[in-house]
């Protein structure tokens, strides 16, 4: 589970692996924040890729396109809003939290 939704893996029709995320409605402010959060997320993957997963920029132009993790459908239903992203395997915060080296301040 993550800040505003959870997250499952899950396997696509073509065998691949997929991350599906859950982000539950409700009445709550946090609910509603968490939802506008994930419709922001979808925005941005719409800002990012073409239909079917192109990047909507050239690589050369902006080569850390390829270490996001592309939105492959979402669906919004009653209950949840639903993302289907992707697999990327390590988490951020796993990476992060991993980094070997020094922080130099002021960098």
């Amino acid at each position: 589970q993550g800040g505003c939704a959870v997250v499952w893996a899950a396997t696509a029709p073509d065998g691949g692996r997929v991350a599906v995320k859950q982000a539950a409605k409700g009445a709550t402010g946090s609910h509603r924040s968490n939802v506008e959060s994930v419709r922001r997320e979808i925005d941005h993957g719409r800002t990012l890729f073409q239909p079917g997963g192109a990047p909507a920029s050239s690589s050369e132009s902006y080569p850390g396109v390829h270490h996001i993790a592309r939105i492959l459908d979402h669906l919004e239903t009653k209950r949840d809003l639903w993302l289907v992203m992707d697999f990327g395997g390590t988490s951020l915060t796993k990476c992060a939290f991993e980094i070997k080296g020094e922080f130099h301040r002021g960098e």
